[in-house]
């Protein structure tokens, strides 16, 4: 069975970029289209998300201060691989579309405000 690996990024107001992933269990065995699709329903219209809120860490490298600085991180994809999951909450994929979709339905809970 292979786990799912979600690729996400930060990208500050100066187009500085750190980018990370993290490596879901897969028990349902969904496909990572399928779940791609899913996850990209949840985002705002430009394909941002808040980190925090679904219990991914943030890629955050400047203060709330800067000029530069939000609160959002960019969906870049899912793959499946065949690496051991990572997700420090142990959770499995369905669980985080889970998560996105609940954020979604609440419009997303602001955690750093400075959207």
């Amino acid at each position: 069975m292979a786990q799912q690996k979600l690729h996400y990024m930060y990208r500050d107001g100066a187009n500085w970029k750190e980018s990370d992933y993290v490596i879901f269990a897969n028990t349902q065995n969904l496909s990572s289209e399928g779940v791609q699709e899913m996850i990209e329903e949840c985002l705002f219209d430009d394909g941002n998300f808040i980190a925090e809120s679904i219990g991914l860490p943030t890629l955050y490298f400047d203060d709330d201060t800067d000029p530069d600085a939000h609160g959002l991180h960019e969906f870049l994809r899912i793959e499946e691989c065949d690496f051991e999951p990572n997700d420090t909450q142990n959770r499995d994929v369905l669980d985080l579309v889970i998560e996105f979709a609940r954020q979604r339905l609440f419009d997303w809970k602001t955690v750093r405000n400075i959207l």
